[in-house]
């Protein structure tokens, strides 16, 4: 995925929001002194108040130190252009050098795209995960985490990802390990994982990113067949869920019914590339959903100004198969607008929402929303008070342990 476009995957709910204010008026910018070096730019309204000055790099690099200007009029730019101007800088990948047990060559103080490691364990611990990784074009390391185990606990190891510290060494039933990333990268996944009876670690894997980092098509399909085979499983009415099985899926009882919600970006800051690779995903995501037992509902929207309902929830023609057929009919050049009112978005989904409620319809429903955007909102104002009408009504419905049903994909 490209990181231009915001991809998050709620199980259960978990809302992408970032909030911005743009000026009115009618002063046009200029775009004196705003080229990049080693790249290009475009804007999304020209030189109009409100149009935004993106930057592009070649594969591999990144624009530094802004990617994105906001005309505010009267020649001015939103943050305010560097007096060293912008330029691309090739894309660094997490330092991998911390594997407990084992050894890492090359060590450097940085690794750059094309860079490769290789891993080995001390004598008495057993190998796993990738022996070879190289730091790819999305500042992502190939492969998986290595780990040397010693074979002694219950669990296996669960290694340290690249970037992190992890405290803990304990790995019997109910020892705990925590996580924490290295100055200026972000942690996502499970901060903290606990050994499990059966063997497993709760939660998922963490990683360690920067804010240039964001996951290739490839990894975000890995994530979805992995996501879908742990949070929509089905249950028989008679099973006992074991409290740490639940932080891990969704256990759906026989007959549980699932609602999806996808809204798709279509503001000009949302390129005509952009909005395909997030339609593609959208209809990969629904054949992949085919084959579970569970069948769901759809509700599909675009936004920018306004909101535009593709297919309406209520419909009998919401399940996949209709789905599909109306999202193939879908083109950027119908839907597109120039602003992005993320509140105006969150304020249908509630509402829709809201009349499952009146009609006694969501307390055996599971609830998703699926956002596939950028995060900049110019229009409609703060969207967080919708958010926590939304966020009271799943707890009222499934209690205050809702928010344990979380799954995210970096963007």
């Amino acid at each position: 995925m490209r990181p231009e476009i915001c991809l998050t995957l709620i199980c259960s709910l978990i809302l992408c929001l970032v909030c911005s204010v743009v000026s009115s008026g009618v002063s046009v910018c200029s775009t004196d002194g705003m080229s990049i070096r080693g790249g290009e730019y475009s804007l999304s309204n020209g030189l109009n108040v409100g149009s935004e000055l993106l930057y592009h790099c070649p594969d591999g690099y990144y624009p530094y130190p802004k990617r994105m200007h906001r005309c505010l009029g009267h020649n001015r730019w939103s943050p305010s252009p560097s007096r060293r101007g912008s330029e691309c800088r090739v894309m660094t990948c997490p330092n991998p050098s911390l594997l407990r047990n084992g050894d890492v060559s090359p060590v450097q103080s940085q690794y750059v795209v094309g860079d490769q490691t290789t891993y080995g364990c001390y004598d008495g611990y057993t190998f796993a995960g990738s022996a070879s990784r190289v730091c790819q074009s999305n500042g992502r390391w190939s492969g998986d985490t290595p780990i040397c185990d010693h074979g002694s606990g219950h669990c296996r190891d669960p290694g340290v990802p690249p970037g992190a510290k992890r405290h803990g060494n304990m790995l019997d039933i109910g020892d705990r390990v925590t996580y924490e990333c290295s100055f200026g990268l972000m942690l996502l996944g499970s901060k903290e994982r606990m050994c499990l009876e059966g063997g497993d670690w709760s939660g998922t894997e963490p990683f360690c990113y920067s804010k240039n980092n964001y996951d290739t098509p490839e990894e975000v399909s890995k994530y979805f067949s992995t996501s879908l085979e742990n949070r929509l499983a089905i249950s028989g009415l008679g099973d006992n869920t074991d409290g740490q099985q639940v932080q891990r899926s969704i256990q759906m009882r026989q007959g549980g019914k699932l609602h999806i919600y996808i809204a798709l970006d279509t503001s000009g800051s949302i390129s005509r590339d952009n909005f395909t690779v997030a339609k593609n995903c959208v209809e990969a995501l629904i054949n992949q959903i085919s084959f579970f037992e569970v069948i769901p509902r759809y509700g599909i929207l675009s936004f920018a100004s306004e909101v535009n309902e593709i297919v309406d929830i209520f419909s009998p023609s919401s399940h996949s198969d209709m789905v599909l057929q109306k999202l193939n009919n879908v083109t950027y050049g119908k839907l597109n607008g120039t602003g992005s009112n993320l509140s105006r978005v969150f304020k249908k989904i509630h509402h829709k929402m809201a009349v499952f409620k009146e009609r006694k319809e969501l307390e055996d429903t599971q609830q998703a929303i699926l956002m596939f955007t950028d995060g900049k909102t110019n229009m409609g104002g703060s969207a967080e008070p919708t958010v926590i009408r939304i966020r009271n009504l799943m707890e009222e419905i499934h209690g205050i342990n809702w928010q344990k049903y979380l799954g995210k994909i970096n963007c």
